[in-house]
């Protein structure tokens, strides 16, 4: 049983008391109890065979676009690259957000080895990409007051195996 999904999940709310009764969760619970719909995803059927790189990113974009102060940019130009994903504040409706998302996605599929080197290349390639990203002057001139932050993921098949955030300060920036 997973017990942070049943702790937090509002749809399980009315099974709450019969998991943690007479624990100290139970006696001590957060505000946060029953708070959030989680959300389960099973991949155990994915196949990585066809291109599954595009699968991933395609499912990182949908979920993405569930929140509404992002606009998501997929495959968007930067500094004479394409980042795979650029989370846009959506200033329009949400002025107060100072934080902008440039995604880079690395993919080792199943069948390959997932090593620390394997990881740690994938790593290297997506910081230097994230950084010539970060660098685009249209990205400063387009939302001046926004800090964009990269984050490198790197897949294996569909379990993320590493995630690592790079600054704009890492661009001179």
């Amino acid at each position: 049983m997973p017990v942070l999904e049943n702790y937090y999940d509002r749809t399980r709310a009315d099974e709450w008391g019969a998991v943690f009764d007479g624990t100290d969760i139970g006696r001590e619970p957060t505000d946060d109890r029953s708070r959030y719909v989680i959300l389960r995803f099973n991949f155990s059927a994915f196949d990585d065979t066809l291109d599954g790189e595009k699968v991933v990113h395609a499912f990182l974009a949908a979920h993405f676009s569930l929140v509404g102060h992002f606009l998501i940019r997929s495959e968007r130009e930067l500094n004479k690259g394409y980042a795979d994903l650029h989370l846009e504040p959506f200033l329009a409706r949400y002025p107060d957000v100072r934080y902008g998302y440039v995604i880079e996605l690395k993919y080792l599929r199943r069948g390959e080895a997932a090593d620390g080197d394997a990881v740690a290349s994938r790593l290297r390639e997506a910081r230097a990409q994230l950084r010539g990203y970060l660098a685009d002057e249209g990205l400063r001139r387009l939302r001046p007051a926004v800090r964009h932050v990269g984050v490198a993921l790197v897949f294996h098949g569909w379990e993320l195996t590493a995630c690592e955030a790079v600054g704009d300060e890492d661009t001179g920036g």
